[in-house]
């Protein structure tokens, strides 16, 4: 219903109850406004429909495109009621409610009980004293996608043992020997020296002088596609022993003579020497108490040659002796 224009003549001049009767006319039709009421329900458990208390409502108008709200927060009552009056032809649009509490287990939902603004259908007041009814169900949350089954792990690695065979001594060769491990699975080695991993990655370890003093193990790895890996670590060796790689021939130097002394010279060894023993011997028989570096010769050594022989040593390094040539034969004084 179209408000009716009230125009004068130009210099009319109106009456006191005609005015009254104008104001009156006015005053009823703007008392005729429309009206958007509705109740809003949620589903509880076992599915019997109570309204909600205290939910928000907004109408977003179109006007060539969608303008923000312009009508509401309207809260509703203890019964779930929501309720817009005088709006007027034209007024409403998309409705909108929002649940005032999340323990509900409700969302946002547009009119007619959809869940997007695209899916939504407006509400719209054609006349004057048109009264829409409008009840919404608020929608529940949408369930959580099933998750996809896991795939079946794959059976685990079957670990078996490592040991070492071998002495761990300079120019030996140390070897991993592996048993009850996983047919299907593939194995890696990896040698460890005083506990530290070197390049190494062979079932077989060829030991050197820099590995002296130190123990010397390694580890076996297990792996196969699907699997994870599995690691078992053998005994450690001893510690291992060292050798000397230079130790010359020691030579004999003095005048083979009876009163005259000899002396051992054992020459420079590689790695240097930390003790030396020395026993000389006449002959093939060993001189009792001649265990120094010098000898003097004695009357029981005339005829006889005498030799010398060096015992060299040091900590993880393998002790060495050398014998030096013998003498000419002693001659008296």
């Amino acid at each position: 219903m179209a408000l009716p224009s009230t125009t004068h003549p130009r210099g009319a001049h109106t009456t006191g109850p005609a005015r009254t009767a104008i104001g009156a006319l006015l005053a009823l039709l703007l008392a005729v406004t429309a009206s958007i009421v509705g109740q809003v329900y949620v589903k509880k458990v076992g599915g019997q429909p109570v309204p909600a208390d205290y939910a928000y409502g907004y109408l977003y108008k179109y006007d060539d495109d969608w303008l923000p709200a312009q009508f509401g927060p309207n809260e509703t009552d203890e019964e779930g009621i929501y309720r817009w009056h005088n709006l007027r032809p034209g007024d409403g649009g998309m409705l909108l409610m929002i649940p005032g509490s999340e323990e509900r287990g409700t969302v946002d939902t547009y009119w007619p009980g959809v869940r997007t603004f695209e899916e939504a259908q407006p509400v719209e007041v054609d006349d004057w004293d048109q009264v829409i009814n409008t009840r919404l169900d608020l929608l529940q949350p949408e369930p959580d996608p099933e998750p996809e089954p896991e795939p079946e792990p794959e059976p685990g690695i079957t670990a078996g043992t490592v040991a070492i065979t071998g002495k761990p001594r300079t120019g030996a060769t140390l070897r991993a020997v592996t048993d009850g491990w996983d047919a299907a699975a593939t194995l890696s080695y990896r040698w460890l020296v005083g506990g530290k991993a070197i390049a190494a990655a062979k079932p077989t370890l060829r030991v050197t002088n820099k590995y002296a003093g130190k123990r010397i193990t390694v580890q076996v790895t297990a792996a196969r596609a699907g699997a994870e890996p599995v690691t078992v670590r053998a005994t450690p060796t001893a510690v291992a022993v060292g050798r000397f790689t230079k130790a010359p021939r020691p030579r004999i130097k003095g005048v083979a003579r009876v009163g005259q002394r000899l002396r051992a010279m054992p020459g420079k060894w590689k790695p240097k020497v930390a003790k030396v023993r020395y026993q000389w011997f006449r002959g093939k028989k060993r001189i009792k108490g001649a265990t120094r570096r010098g000898y003097v010769l004695r009357p029981a050594d005339r005829g006889k040659r005498i030799s010398v022989r060096v015992r060299g040593a040091r900590k993880h390094v393998a002790p060495l002796v050398r014998k030096s040539k013998p003498t000419v034969k002693v001659r008296r004084r």
